[in-house]
């Protein structure tokens, strides 16, 4: 366990904590209808709109109904 632990610090290391209150989790939901998205996707996608970041995912899902939202690139 202590090989994973220091993997999963050294991922977090230069990880920015996004709180998601009431008014961002409003926006999520808006998010998630407005692209059809499921909650936890819908948070991925309005977490890279709102930080002006492509998303990096191998989920066509994703991909095929959030591409308006903001850019989507493979790893």
């Amino acid at each position: 366990m202590p090989g994973i632990r220091a993997y999963v610090d050294a991922l977090l290391a230069g990880a920015t904590v996004i709180p998601l209150g009431r008014r961002a989790g409003r926006q999520v939901r808006e998010t998630a209808m407005r692209w059809r998205l499921r909650a936890a996707d819908a948070v991925y996608v309005w977490v890279a709109a709102r930080e002006a970041v492509p998303l990096c995912t191998l989920d066509r899902e994703i991909e095929r109904y959030a591409s308006g939202a903001c850019q989507i690139i493979e790893p």
